[in-house]
């Protein structure tokens, strides 16, 4: 069975019923991922960069299904991979891919877009306590993605705030800051990049913050590097 078909089978599980029960909450389209399975399966190393949660994303929860919301995360994250989003979430997944495929320059590395959050305020962004329980309780996919996918290497642009969402999806998981300061003082005091350890993770899993978040992002980039590359 292809990957993609195994993540649309892993979506109708739980797509009808989440629907069903989304009541009055205004909530976007969930972030459903899609693969290029010809680059896909012909990788070395597989990169899964993780944010938050969408913008909202393709209409109100309901207004497409599965096979087009698939389709329409495949187009826009083949148009970002060409550089063409110049948001600064983008340019800081940029920063990466150019600096692991320097530094894999024998290997051909793959990379996935993923949020922790997979569903959003409808036409807005961030999320409430009412949409984070809703998909906990309707539409909790992320851990079962990782199996399918089977990426060598994560990358969490979370931030140390939504540590809390990290381990509500992999239940046994720690953070380790790999012998560098847990809190980096300059004008204000950051938290440092930390390994992110679970059964159900690779072994190359770090967390830094969110793009964003300018001068904690900037401080701790390179650590999260250090540590994805040692």
């Amino acid at each position: 069975m292809s990957t993609n078909k195994k993540l649309s089978e892993l979506y109708n599980k739980y797509f009808d019923n989440a629907l069903k029960n989304k009541n009055e909450l205004k909530i976007s389209s969930p972030l459903l991922l899609k693969i290029n399975e010809e680059e896909y399966n012909s990788s070395d190393l597989k990169v899964m960069i993780i944010g938050q949660e969408t913008f909202g994303w393709h209409g109100e929860f309901g207004s497409e299904n599965i096979d087009e919301l698939m389709d329409g995360y495949d187009k826009y994250l083949t148009n970002n991979l060409r550089g063409k989003n110049k948001r600064v979430f983008w340019k800081a997944f940029h920063h990466f891919e150019k600096k692991l495929n320097n530094h894999y320059n024998n290997k051909k590395l793959y990379y996935i877009w993923n949020n922790l959050i997979k569903i959003s305020k409808y036409e807005d962004k961030g999320i409430t306590n009412a949409i984070r329980n809703f998909e906990h309780n309707n539409f909790s996919v992320i851990l079962e993605e990782i199996k399918i996918l089977k990426p060598d290497m994560i990358i969490f642009f979370t931030g140390p705030n939504r540590d809390s969402d990290i381990k509500y999806n992999f239940n046994d998981v720690s953070f380790n800051n790999m012998g560098y300061p847990d809190k980096i003082k300059d004008k204000k005091t950051y938290t440092t990049a930390h390994k992110v350890i679970s059964t159900d993770l690779p072994e190359k899993s770090v967390r830094l913050y969110h793009p964003n978040y300018f001068g904690g992002f900037s401080k701790v980039k390179d650590i999260a590097l250090d540590i994805l590359t040692r």
